[in-house]
């Protein structure tokens, strides 16, 4: 979560600086880094609170940057 808009460039710099690059240039250990429309709904698909034939992991162990709390962001969840 930023406090600014931020472009996919800038998210890809940071990550970057955290996880470290592969020798494609690539951040290490993520997938492309895409613009979350609903962080909430991202959080539930995290840890699949909506499809009970996956495993259900702990919100918990989610680690928020930039200030995101994904227990939080769960907080006005419905369901």
């Amino acid at each position: 979560m930023f406090e600014a808009v931020k472009t996919i460039e800038q998210v890809t710099s940071m990550l970057k600086e955290l996880f470290g690059e592969n020798e494609t240039g690539s951040i290490m250990g993520v997938l492309t880094p895409t613009k979350a429309i609903d962080r909430c709904a991202l959080v539930r698909y995290m840890v699949h609170l909506d499809d009970g034939n996956k495993a259900q992991y702990d919100v918990a162990a989610i680690i928020g940057h930039n200030g995101a709390d994904p227990s939080e962001l769960l907080r006005y969840s419905a369901t």
